[in-house]
């Protein structure tokens, strides 16, 4: 089995397939859902579907592979050695994660997570979510400072920013994509007990966002 160093995809085109899924720039390509098995993006905590991720990924360095001609499994070990962290189903379905969208629901199935960069399995990691369901959102928070977010909420987020940033108000650079570089920070913390809404996020350049997390002051509460 041909690995993914040896096709010579590393860390920075996974990284990247992400982020083009995350703003919808599939380049034509028709990708098809995944059943059980999801990525969960190390930067928006985001999950998305592990084939057509590796199949992006690929093809940045000119390999077009048949979907048919691998499993999801194929590539998990070496997912999450590279620092991703897996999301597998029992039951392969149809489910509204990924590249469908985002229902917290779906995160009480039986599942297996397999965390990075050890490879640890643990069962149902995710199912001890609560979901509380208002007028606006879905609120959602998890133990273990493990969080997933709604990726249809941080792409408006970042949509409606159009490339400026919400703290500093500069313009930011653009991705070999077309689209503007802005992360996605929530002002409360998931893990002070931040809701995952739109009213409680703002689209940061990088430094701003760094600034947020590691720096002596807070801008947002």
């Amino acid at each position: 089995m041909t690995s993914l160093r040896e096709y010579g995809v590393g860390r920075r085109h996974i990284q990247q397939a992400l982020e083009r899924f995350k703003s919808r720039d599939l380049g034509g390509v028709t990708y098809t859902p995944s059943m059980n098995t999801f990525i969960r993006c190390p930067i928006a905590f985001e999950l998305w579907d592990l084939k057509p991720v590796v199949r992006m990924a690929l093809r940045f360095v000119d390999r077009i592979i048949d979907p048919n001609d691998f499993t999801s499994h194929r590539y998990q070990s070496e997912l999450s050695s590279l620092g991703f962290d897996i999301v597998r189903f029992d039951e392969k379905r149809q489910r509204q994660l990924g590249m469908r969208g985002f229902n917290v629901d779906e995160l009480a199935d039986p599942h297996r997570v397999f965390w990075s960069p050890s490879m640890l399995e643990q069962r149902n990691a995710l199912a001890d979510f609560t979901a509380a369901k208002s007028a606006k959102a879905e609120v959602n928070s998890v133990t273990r400072s493990v969080f997933v977010r709604n990726s249809e909420f941080s792409r408006r987020v970042r949509q409606a920013a159009n490339g400026v940033c919400d703290a500093c108000k500069r313009k930011t650079f653009q991705t070999q994509s077309g689209d503007w570089f802005l992360e996605v920070h929530h002002k409360t913390w998931l893990s002070e007990g931040g809701t995952d809404t739109i009213e409680n996020m703002v689209a940061l350049c990088p430094n701003c966002h760094r600034q947020e997390h590691f720096g002596s002051t807070r801008r947002y509460w």
